[in-house]
């Protein structure tokens, strides 16, 4: 859907991620509202847990070498779980197994 480059914030002195809608899906409406809506959704629950956007991109790609606890009970508290519910990563193409089905 989109395509993810690094840069540098000159400003704030940090790398960040800029995420860039493919050319090719450009023209079509929907893959622009979809687009619109995954960075509103990221933006509210960055807003809601206390995360900021960058970390909170770093935590879906499965790439954090470490969590805060504060974090982790933050994402827990809006996801109605508890911090050892949370025990493996999965990315969207991925099906649930069933071992976490039964959580």
């Amino acid at each position: 859907m989109g395509a993810v480059f690094k840069a540098f914030d000159r400003s704030l002195n940090r790398f960040a991620a800029i995420k860039l809608l493919l050319p090719y899906l450009a023209s079509s409406g929907a893959a622009r509202k979809r687009f619109s809506r995954e960075a509103q959704a990221a933006q509210a629950a960055a807003a809601v847990v206390g995360v900021s956007m960058p970390n909170l991109s770093i935590l879906k790609t499965g790439k954090a070498k470490a969590i805060r606890f504060s974090t982790l009970n933050a994402i827990c508290r809006v996801l109605d779980c508890q911090p050892g519910d949370i025990l493996e990563f999965q990315t969207d193409g991925e099906e649930e197994s069933p071992e976490s089905e039964t959580r």
